[in-house]
């Protein structure tokens, strides 16, 4: 065998240095991300969670502490449809609409905020700090709009009413249908809970009182009105209470002849009483339309 030379020994040993430093790195590098479940990772001792509340009824409204007791990274997933049951009776179980995830390196704690939304409009809300208790939806209906949901653009703004319609059969109609998907939601959901998807938006106002009970109010009514128009007649535009009695009315106004002027309707109703109104359109002194919505 030839012998090595002297300038190939100096080529050679940093070589096999380099190959010996990859082997030992290789061997101690880290194991890849585990991607776990939240609940199931709880149950098997992979990390450990205190879940409580930090005092609100909707929005990120869950605290996860959580600790990750292996030696890998972890992927957590919390899924959609997540519910939150809190530990005294009178106080609001809270359902997760949109799945979530964390991630926790080895042996390491954090802090996670979870959007979390009320399915009992009429009980307190949670109280800071109270704990919770995780669990799994069982509301057919909800499952099914929270199904409807993935991968589509929802106005995060209607997820509060998105729940209360399902689970408190409050009106679709304080969803407001900001974007095209939400519209679409809008009326589908009217389907799932057996409501007429209504031609005009009443959002809520929500509040919590010293008592720590969710009070809602709708601030506005609006919404797009059709009628026909010849062109020289006054239109007059109008709402009525139950009594007949005028609320609010538009200036009078002669629209462009078309068999379908549409029109944005706009009336502020904070403090008016919850019952039926309508929405009259008047050539002159006759109703050619009618449009009737609800307070609640």
């Amino acid at each position: 065998m030839k012998p090595v030379s002297s300038l190939q020994k100096l080529f050679i040993f940093p070589f096999s240095l380099l190959a010996f430093a990859l082997i030992i790195s290789a061997q101690n590098a880290p194991p890849a991300e585990k991607e776990v479940n939240l609940n199931a990772a709880i149950k098997d001792g992979t990390i450990q969670a205190d879940v409580t509340s930090n005092g609100k009824h909707s929005g990120k409204s869950v605290k996860l502490s959580v600790t990750n007791t292996t030696n890998r990274k972890l992927k957590v997933i919390v899924p959609a449809g997540t519910a939150y049951v809190p530990g005294e009776d009178e106080e609001q179980t809270l359902i997760q609409l949109e799945e979530d995830f964390f991630v926790l390196e080895p042996k390491s704690t954090k802090n996670h905020l979870i959007a979390a939304f009320c399915t009992e409009a009429s009980d307190m809300c949670p109280s800071t700090g109270g704990s919770f208790k995780i669990s799994t939806s069982s509301n057919k209906n909800l499952n099914k709009a929270i199904d409807y949901m993935k991968d589509k653009k929802i106005d995060k703004k209607s997820f509060q009413d998105v729940v209360w319609a399902i689970t408190d059969d409050h009106s679709v109609s304080n969803i407001q249908a900001t974007t095209p998907q939400t519209k679409e939601f809008r009326t589908y959901l009217a389907e799932l809970t057996g409501q007429k998807d209504t031609w005009y938006t009443s959002p809520q106002r929500h509040v919590i009182n010293e008592q720590r009970r969710i009070v809602s109010q709708t601030i506005v009514v609006h919404g797009q009105v059709q009628f026909p128009s010849d062109g020289t007649s006054v239109i007059r535009q109008e709402v009525i209470d139950k009594d007949g009695e005028v609320r609010f009315a538009l200036p009078p106004a002669t629209p462009r002849k078309s068999q379908k002027v549409t029109m944005d309707f706009s009336v502020r109703v904070r403090g008016w009483e919850p019952g039926e109104y309508t929405l009259r359109i008047m050539k002159d002194d006759v109703e050619i339309k009618s449009y009737p919505f609800q307070l609640s």
